[in-house]
């Protein structure tokens, strides 16, 4: 199969990553995970991290500031300085799943895909409730290529949080890149039905190619 433009998921996971951070900030649930927007990258940027653990250690603690720093450098597509951070802070708290999560999505966007979906099961060993970490996997899935993995994966994350519209996008994206017509604008709508933003994207979406000038692309994403 085809594999994606790796700007194109850089842009996804940057989207991603912002509105699950944002939406945890705000008190949404679990906002743990990925980075990317419209591969440039909204999705990297759209999983949310973890909230801090009520009783967390003084160790916990500076691990989750080290952690925050390593978040805005991942969102910057700082993908080395990124991961320094990261392991700056499961040095301290070896359990910090946010981080472990985080530096998946990092070595997925470096190209060591194995290496990254390693980190994210052990993440998701942590805190199986956490639909950052599968959104994370989802999308190392996707840079490898494994399709079915990552649709999978996506599902996961949505059956723990369904108002995340860059999972539904992340699956919209994949069955346009196989050319499911069906499936690409039932789930592409499901995301613009949460966040109207995602039809821009959308629009200029290189994997949405395959079914661009299908009737019910267009009059979804272009009415």
């Amino acid at each position: 199969m085809k594999r994606m433009p790796i700007f194109l998921l850089l842009f996804l996971a940057a989207g991603a990553s912002i509105w699950l951070y944002g939406h945890w900030r705000t008190g949404g649930s679990s906002p743990f995970a990925p980075a990317a927007g419209s591969k440039n990258t909204p999705r990297a940027e759209q999983a949310p991290e973890p909230p801090r653990e009520p009783a967390m250690t003084e160790a916990g603690s500076k691990a989750m500031e080290i952690f925050e720093q390593g978040l805005q450098a991942y969102n910057s597509r700082r993908f080395d300085e990124a991961v320094g951070y990261f392991d700056r802070a499961l040095q301290l708290d070896p359990n910090c799943y946010p981080a472990l999560s985080y530096k998946g999505a990092a070595l997925a966007f470096k190209g060591d895909y194995r290496g990254a979906v390693q980190l994210l099961d052990r993440a998701i060993a942590l805190k199986p409730d956490c639909d950052g970490a599968y959104f994370n996997k989802a999308l190392a899935l996707e840079l490898a290529g494994k399709y079915d993995q990552a649709l999978d994966c996506y599902d996961r994350a949505l059956a723990i949080n369904p108002r995340n519209p860059w999972s539904y996008y992340g699956k919209a994206s994949i069955y346009g890149r196989l050319k499911n017509v069906g499936a690409c604008v039932e789930n592409l709508q499901k995301a613009i039905d949460i966040d109207p933003s995602t039809r821009e994207h959308a629009r200029t979406e290189a994997d949405f190619n395959n079914v661009r000038n299908a009737p019910e692309f267009q009059r979804l994403v272009y009415r």
